[in-house]
């Protein structure tokens, strides 16, 4: 007995599994998940039940065989659809003996049933629909509690489900258990894959009930996006497209940047190897560059791949210690415009760059800015130096 029981419990483990898995099927995706502690309900029944044999040849009475039953379940719904049940049956039921004998004897099935909501599957979820068919398959033990009989068995059933309010149903349920031929009596049956239909019993039940549904009870419609919904697709599409385009902005301005530090390391080191001073003024805290950024000529407003630098050089100083300060300095280039236009200009690069850091984040007091307009050219000369350095200070 031991064995079975430790069989059914890893049959039922199984079906479980499997009805939380089939809640993602597409046929009835669109609804939010509950969790765990939602959409349970417990259910109770009276009724009657039919107990007979298949090839039985005495053919007694509809009445003979008809007893007083009782049903309680406790379910849990995955999704508007799919759900699993424990249920108990019993306990009185009649039938003929080996002698052709009619005899009472008590019983009780307890047994997993996967649940299928058969209106919602075809109509779709209506949360105050009137009427529901649920479909119940599954399988347990059935105990004859006065011989000590104990045999796996099938179920299946129909419940009609009337809808009083959110919170109750009245049901009218049809339930089939299919079990060994002799199951009523002391001596074992054949098995099921070996007796045949006509080794096989029956116990045919209905039961009038009512169930409560236990809080969360309905289903959420899930937010979605389709083609007709005043353009979300469009936005959506526009909003990736941007990333992407942002991604490979970020990704150019960092390929460019390296390039111009290579470019000015190349530079400084066959300075030194000739014997000469580079061809700049830079202080030795502007030897130092933490971030170089560059600007079109004559102009301020930092550019698409600048504005991509910034986002990076942001998430970095937020890493850095709080107490890092830095410097922001503004250059021009010679060969252009004259020295006082110059140095206005490169001011406001330099305030632009910090605006567009504190606009990120960072604490305006962690940051100075400043201009030296075309009195330093820090990456020699030409128009390279139309550009912003910030620099860490120590």
């Amino acid at each position: 007995m031991r064995n079975k029981i430790l069989i059914s419990l890893a049959l039922l483990a199984t079906m479980a599994v499997s009805a939380q898995n089939e809640s993602s099927s597409i046929r009835w995706k669109g609804y939010t998940p509950n969790g765990f502690c939602g959409n349970w309900e417990v259910s109770a029944g009276v009724g009657a039940n039919f107990f007979f044999k298949f090839g039985d040849n005495e053919n007694p009475s509809f009445g003979d065989l008809t007893d007083l039953s009782f049903n309680v379940s406790v379910a849990k719904w995955f999704n508007p659809i799919v759900g699993a049940r424990i249920n108990w049956q019993g306990p009185f039921a009649s039938a003929i003996d080996i002698n052709g004998n009619l005899h009472d004897f008590n019983f009780m099935f307890i047994h997993y049933d996967q649940l299928w909501n058969l209106t919602n599957w075809i109509c779709g979820y209506k949360a105050d629909r009137l009427y529901n068919a649920v479909l119940t398959t599954g399988m347990g033990y059935a105990v004859n509690t006065d011989v000590g009989n104990d045999e796996f068995a099938f179920a299946l059933g129909l419940q009609n489900r009337f809808r009083v309010c959110d919170a109750w149903n009245i049901d009218l349920e049809l339930q089939s258990m299919l079990t060994k031929s002799n199951f009523d009596q002391v001596e074992s049956g054949a098995t099921l894959s070996h007796g045949g239909w006509d080794r096989l019993a029956t116990s045919l039940a209905v039961y009038v009930g009512a169930t409560y549904k236990i809080p969360t009870r309905n289903w959420k419609a899930a937010p979605q996006c389709n083609k007709q919904d005043d353009g979300c697709v469009k936005r959506v599409n526009d909003l990736e497209k941007d990333n992407g385009n942002y991604k490979k902005a970020l990704k150019d301005a960092e390929d460019r940047n390296n390039q111009l530090r290579k470019e000015l390391d190349k530079a400084r080191n066959a300075a030194q190897e000739q014997g000469n001073q580079p061809a700049t003024n830079l202080t030795p805290k502007e030897t130092q560059v933490s971030f170089t950024l560059f600007f079109n000529g004559d102009e301020s407003s930092l550019t698409d791949e600048a504005k991509a630098s910034i986002k990076t050089i942001n998430e970095l100083m937020k890493k850095a210690d709080n107490n890092t300060t830095y410097t922001i300095v503004g250059y021009s280039d010679k060969d252009t415009g004259n020295p006082k236009e110059n140095m206005e200009l490169s001011k406001k690069r330099a305030e632009n760059v910090r605006k567009a850091l504190v606009n990120g984040g960072i604490d305006a007091s962690r940051l100075k800015a400043e201009g030296k307009g075309d009195t330093v050219q820090p990456l020699g000369s030409g128009t390279i130096n139309r550009c912003v350095m910030i620099l860490q200070d120590k």
